[in-house]
């Protein structure tokens, strides 16, 4: 009996201590993860004793860091942050690998659960500098933020993107229209030049290029005098010009002496009138454009437009994505960027360039202009031209010319079409009767690099055009590239010229079989901080004969506002240098310099030095120059300013010219009674700069 009963009580002891035995060393709670700035989640924990664990991977999902289980939940692998910050946490071997580093754990660092893996908490800052702090009072933890937290950035592109709409372009409540008057006084650029050339009399020369408001355009004047040249109205400039932008159907009016675009080669400018419906500066929007692209399935897309971001997606399953934007004129920057459901970022640039001829669909515009040529014989020149846009792709343009001095064929017929085939490639061909045929390429290259084709044949006997050609090739290729902070401009370009056999056998090549002349040239510009370099080799071979010669100009930077040039010029048949200058210039004060320059001229024998003076007054600029080349001298004395009408009364004074420019004045003031304009009562308001 007594047995039995010692048999049952230590079977109950021995009961007891296999179940306390089988309960975990660790109690499993919920803690409240928080960051500051996104908010808070709850996720398991485990505390024994006084060490608290946090599942890795609940914790790294919260911060929208890529994490995957392996191994049976064994192992836990992905990327911090970065795609190059590997990690694996590995509860087999009891270690973890990170940025190729192997970090061994303490026996007690790292507790796996069979479905989850929990790291003590001291060990994400050890290991991922990620600073969290446990309360026990409140059961939560908080972790410091870092800008480079995945979901903090996240929440900055979340904020960007809600002011998407805020951010675009405001529409004006009040527009400032254009006020005009009769007549007023606008600016005025003027200089009186001074020139003595060894012992002859003084010559000296006046230009004065006054710009008034009259009759509601404007109305330039080029007064132009010279001591030794009788006074002439051919030298003297006039014009007046009216442009309304809002009118559709005549937007510019031009009356007086300009240049008009021509096909027929012409030396002398035109007295008369010009009509046009063309906006006097191009409109930058060309229309909605759609880009598909693809990318990885359910990534965020941003799209940034010249550096601004416009517009956000997602991408389907499949990786496709699209966005209809607004383009311009010119070359627009698209950026794509890529976004991960784990913060890993990747981006995309590509340049659409839209050329300025292109016209908007369905739009007309027409350009007539008609007058007398300024040749000493009134000829009558008339030209009108029509540009349409028949589509996103393709513009035409059309018209007549005409010129009485011509013998005969003194009118022409033309027809333009500009055609893109593909992004970045445009097409154009140009015919006008009695004239010539032009066929040109361009071709945009990444990385700022352009190809540029062109053929052009000219009508036998054509009197429209200058040239004795028959045909002319020509093909370059230009671009630019950065390498660190230094800039490289490449050019390369070839041509060729065929003329016809008649012109050969009425000179000194009568006898040479080839009609072909060839002309290449390579040019590179180097810039950099401190330094700028340019070498220009160029090639010319035809008529039995080459020609070739190189160009080197070099400039240095110094300290105390010196500069100092160099050039050379090199002759390879003669294996000579025909030429070398060396310039040196110093700034004293503002734009005001001296500089001092030597030029030797070996194919000529001819020594140049000279002297020059650059003073700037604010109100007037002087410059003073000394030229001694062989035996002659040369001095000239040059004073140079402009005028321009500030306000109704108040004139003022510069030393630039102040065409083309413009200033704007606002002043602020309490508008008390509310009817929208300054009255005597009511202050002005200091605007901070």
């Amino acid at each position: 009996m007594y047995a039995s009963k010692t048999c049952f009580f230590l079977l109950a002891f021995f009961i007891v201590v296999s179940a306390k035995a089988s309960e975990p060393p660790y109690d499993e709670i919920t803690v409240t993860v928080i960051l500051n700035g996104v908010g808070r989640a709850e996720i398991p924990a485990l505390i024994q004793e006084e060490h608290v664990y946090l599942s890795v991977a609940d914790l790294f999902t919260f911060l929208k860091i890529r994490n995957e289980y392996a191994n049976n939940n064994r192992v836990l692998s992905g990327y911090f942050i970065q795609a190059s910050n590997v990690y694996v946490i590995d509860n087999i071997k009891h270690e973890v690998l990170y940025q190729g580093k192997s970090l061994p754990l303490e026996a007690s660092a790292l507790i796996g659960t069979g479905n989850q893996l929990f790291l003590r908490l001291e060990y994400f800052k050890i290991i991922f500098s990620l600073d969290c702090r446990f309360q026990f009072r409140t059961l939560s933890v908080t972790v410091a933020a870092r800008p480079d937290l995945p979901v903090l950035a996240e929440m900055q592109r979340n904020g960007m993107r809600s002011q998407i709409p805020k951010t675009s372009e405001a529409k004006a409540d009040t527009v400032i229209g254009k006020t005009f008057s009769f007549f007023r006084f606008n600016r005025a650029h003027w200089n009186v030049t001074a020139t003595q050339v060894g012992n002859q009399l003084t010559n000296y020369q006046l230009n004065l290029n006054p710009n008034f408001q009259f009759m509601g355009g404007e109305l330039d004047l080029g007064l132009h005098l010279y001591k030794t040249v009788p006074f002439h109205l051919q030298q003297q400039q006039y014009r007046w010009r009216y442009v309304n932008n809002d009118n559709n159907l005549l937007r510019q009016v031009t009356v007086g002496k300009f240049t008009p675009s021509s096909i027929t080669s012409l030396y002398y400018p035109l007295s008369g009138v010009g009509f046009s419906n063309k906006p006097s500066s191009r409109a930058k929007s060309f229309g909605a454009h759609t880009l598909r692209e693809r990318t990885e399935p359910g990534w965020k897309v941003e799209l940034y437009l010249n550096n601004r971001l416009v517009d956000f997606t997602t991408a389907d399953n499949e990786g496709n994505f699209s966005f209809t934007i607004p383009l311009s004129y010119g070359n627009s920057i698209v950026e794509f960027r890529f976004y991960s459901e784990w913060g890993e970022e990747k981006a995309r640039k590509k340049n659409i360039f839209i050329p300025p001829v292109i016209l908007p669909n369905h739009q007309l515009e027409y350009v007539v202009n008609a007058g007398l040529l300024s040749d000493g014989r009134n000829s009558r020149f008339l030209k009108a031209a029509m540009d349409y846009g028949v589509g996103p792709r393709i513009s035409i343009s059309g018209g007549a010319e005409y010129l009485s001095s011509l013998q005969e064929n003194k009118s022409l017929l033309f027809l333009k079409t500009v055609y893109v085939p593909a992004p970045h490639l445009v097409i154009t061909a140009d015919y006008a009767s009695a004239a010539r045929l032009r066929l040109t390429a361009v071709y945009d290259l990444s990385k700022g690099f352009q190809i540029r084709s062109e053929h052009i044949s000219y009508q036998r006997n054509q009197t429209h055009i200058n040239t004795s050609f028959l045909a002319e090739n020509k093909l370059a290729v230009s671009g630019h590239f950065k390498t660190g902070k230094t800039l490289f401009f490449p050019k390369l370009s070839i041509g060729e010229a065929i003329l016809p056999k008649e012109i050969l056998a009425s000179s000194k090549y009568a006898g040479l079989p080839k009609r072909k002349l060839v002309n290449s040239e390579v040019l590179m510009a180097v810039t950099r901080p401190g330094f700028k370099a340019a070498f220009n080799s160029y090639l010319r071979h035809g008529y039995g004969s080459a020609f070739a010669y190189s160009t080197v100009n070099l400039e240095y930077s110094l300290p105390s506002s010196f500069v100092i040039r160099s050039g050379m010029q090199f002759r390879y048949q003669s294996t000579t240098v025909m030429n070398m200058r060396y310039e040196v210039s110093k700034v004293f004060w503002q734009d005001s310099y001296i500089n001092l320059s030597y030029e030797n001229n070996f194919q000529r024998q001819i020594k140049t030095i000279s002297l020059g003076a650059h003073l700037n007054l604010s109100s007037v600029r002087f410059i003073v120059g000394a030229v001694s080349s062989g035996k002659k001298f040369l001095l000239t004395q040059t004073a140079t300013g402009s005028i321009q009408r500030q306000g109704k009364a108040r004139l003022a004074f510069s030393d630039r010219a102040t065409a083309g420019k413009a200033g704007l004045q606002l002043r602020c003031f309490i508008d008390i009674n509310g009817n929208g304009r300054k009255d005597h009562n009511e202050p002005l308001i200091a605007v901070p700069r």
